[in-house]
């Protein structure tokens, strides 16, 4: 039997009171694009990542950091062991990285068990509100319950 993959991608978006860009003022993240499609009708890069045997030692434990902050493990975000710039995640049994400069951050997971994979995009700062790791890691969770 054929495994179902599923991709998502989340791009969000600053939403302002009217006439307001105090970043303070921020209301709400506003959902830019939402995509989510069977993993053969959906070009990514998790084909790639998953199934590349140029990419796939890229997955592989260099080393174990468990580094999870406090909120995070309340969260049941793990960053347990390192690849090549890839967390990866035990608990849950996903590998993730992310990223963020002054007023972007992002997010890009998957699960190579079931193939499950999550991009979140925004140009909030890491700092604002809900960072895209978080966004991301909670969608993944849901994805694979």
């Amino acid at each position: 039997m054929a495994v179902t993959t599923q991709v998502s991608v989340l791009i969000l978006s600053r939403e302002y009171m009217p006439g307001n860009t105090n970043s303070a003022d921020i209301i709400c993240y506003k959902p830019l694009g939402n995509a989510s499609a069977a993993g053969r009708n959906f070009p990514d890069s998790r084909r790639i990542q998953l199934n590349d045997p140029r990419f796939t030692p890229c997955h592989e434990s260099l080393k174990t950091i468990n580094a999870s902050t406090e909120s995070y493990l309340m969260m049941g975000i793990h960053m347990d062991e390192i690849g090549m710039a890839w967390i990866i995640d035990n608990e849950n049994g996903f590998i993730w990285h992310n990223g963020g400069t002054g007023h972007y951050n992002s997010y890009l997971g998957f699960c190579p068990e079931t193939g499950t994979a999550v991009v979140v995009l925004s140009n909030l700062s890491p700092n604002d509100r809900i960072p895209a790791t978080v966004l991301g890691i909670k969608q993944l969770q849901e994805l694979n319950k």
